[in-house]
């Protein structure tokens, strides 16, 4: 396993972003939702030089969804 060094914290209301980067070079991303513990994704896609995913939670998308009943 490589050592790990974090570089970078975000909070962006009830969501964690870390960024890290490994002896070896590789990026790590850890996503954390403080009131969820069942994420998942939604879509995503890699476009040449970027990556897109959206991420959700049960929470969220049972919320949406009640409020279009």
């Amino acid at each position: 396993m490589s050592d790990i060094r974090y570089d970078w914290k975000h909070e962006r209301g009830d969501w964690v972003v870390e960024i890290a980067k490994d002896t070896d070079g590789h990026l790590n991303l850890y996503i954390t939702n403080v009131k969820s513990n069942n994420m998942y994704e939604i879509d995503g896609d890699q476009h040449g030089e970027e990556l897109h995913y959206r991420i959700t939670t049960t929470e969220i998308e049972e919320a949406y969804r009640n409020e279009r009943i």
